[in-house]
């Protein structure tokens, strides 16, 4: 059970493993930049389609994520009530929210085998850029307004960008670490 619980944590990106002789030694992935811009990008791409899905949907169900979506974005403005582990948890809700309601089976699936690796860093990233929420709440309410406008192009790109911006955010911290 060990070995079959080290294979799926290595599959998964959270284990390394080295054989040194006859010994193999696994230890806890490093967390690289070159890592973090391969897992943005990818979520982001998967939530890009999800979010051009979202920006067609009927008006009605376009509506009512739209709401859902302003709701939790609220919350993710600064304020002394909202903590670092507050700010992830609402953030991965908000992004989880147009993948599960907008995104097609195939993206569903892919979303959920990467985007445990990549709250890895997200959650290292609320924490060391906690002063930069509001930076990310603005870029949410560009997805937000772009999917209540139908418009799928811009909701795609809103998306992307925001995880593309999240990882220069992210390479900015690194360089200063």
């Amino acid at each position: 059970h060990l070995r079959a619980a080290l294979l799926r944590l290595q599959q998964a990106g959270f284990v390394i493993s080295s054989t040194i002789g006859t010994y193999s030694r696994s230890r806890v992935a490093p967390l690289t930049l070159d890592d973090v811009q391969d897992l943005f990008a990818v979520i982001g791409a998967l939530e890009g389609v999800a979010a051009r899905n979202a920006a067609v949907l009927p008006p009605r169900e376009r509506g009512q994520l739209v709401a859902a979506l302003r709701r939790i974005n609220r919350q993710l403005r600064p304020s002394g009530r909202v903590t670092p582990t507050d700010y992830h948890d609402l953030d991965g809700r908000f992004h989880a929210l147009y993948v599960t309601r907008a995104g097609g089976a195939r993206v569903r699936t892919l979303y959920e085998a990467i985007k445990p690796q990549a709250d890895r860093y997200a959650l290292m990233y609320t924490y060391a850029l906690y002063d930069r929420i509001g930076t990310s709440a603005a870029e949410h309410d560009v997805i937000v307004d772009a999917i209540d406008d139908g418009d799928a192009d811009a909701a795609q790109h809103a998306a992307d960008a925001n995880w593309r911006n999240a990882a220069e955010r992210f390479r900015s911290f690194m360089d200063v670490a």
